[in-house]
């Protein structure tokens, strides 16, 4: 069976294409006021330039969850961006909040052939989390986390069986993630893409860094500036 392109193309965000917002919900805490940001989408709801599908120069996207996404930070202050800024060639930034490894390797999938990017980089995320592909046809895709408490808590007694037993198991989540990282692996080589990637504890990034977002939960800048730094020195090994 072929899977649907529009699919593996969904951004959770598409209802907020063409738009910009101040926060993404109402709930979403604002602790450190001083930091001013919107989170503006493109015209395919993601939080990057406008696709230039029909243009030949060079481009690369960055995949990966919060911190790729920028949750609670400027988009200039990226580690997407912020890389761009260095290589000085456009990096599309298909970063989505709360989302999985599933999600980048499904987003590669779908969009690869389309912008035809020279570079991929990858900033993996937890383990904890899977793609989970509904019937809703306004969220066709749904993310399941274990730190949701309405998809999994131990004390959460009405859950579905089968997350507690996926979730009860650490190794269900690992598996997947090597799944993951080989199908990306293989992704780019049937395309010729240079893939460059790293997990979110790989470095200590997020115990190392002493800023925070605007919501207070997610690193900030010297946490972005590393995983920046970190991409960059791959690219001149």
């Amino acid at each position: 069976m072929e899977l649907d392109k529009k699919l593996l193309q969904w951004s959770k965000y598409l209802p907020y294409k063409n738009q910009e917002l101040n926060s993404l919900t109402k709930s979403e805490p604002i602790v450190n006021k001083e930091i001013d940001l919107t989170y503006k989408f493109n015209s395919n709801g993601f939080r990057t330039h406008e696709f230039n599908i029909n243009n030949t120069e060079d481009c690369c996207l960055s995949l990966g969850s919060s911190y790729t996404f920028g949750t609670g930070m400027p988009i200039e202050q990226t580690w997407p961006s912020l890389l761009e800024e260095k290589i000085g060639m456009k990096v599309y930034n298909l970063g989505l909040g709360a989302s999985s490894r599933d999600t980048c390797v499904r987003l590669a999938l779908g969009w690869i052939d389309v912008l035809k990017p020279k570079k991929i980089f990858v900033l993996w995320g937890g383990t904890n989390r899977f793609e989970l592909f509904t019937n809703n046809t306004e969220k066709r895709i749904k993310d399941i986390r274990l730190s949701s408490e309405e998809e999994f808590n131990p004390d959460y007694t009405n859950t579905d069986p089968f997350l507690i037993n996926y979730f009860n198991n650490p190794i269900n989540g690992e598996f997947n993630a090597l799944k993951n990282k080989i199908i990306m692996k293989n992704i780019c080589k049937e395309s010729n893409i240079d893939l460059y990637d790293f997990t979110i504890g790989q470095h200590s990034l997020r115990e190392k860094s002493v800023t925070f977002a605007r919501d207070g939960r997610h690193k900030g800048i010297d946490f972005q500036k590393s995983a920046s730094n970190l991409f960059e020195k791959m690219l001149l090994v």
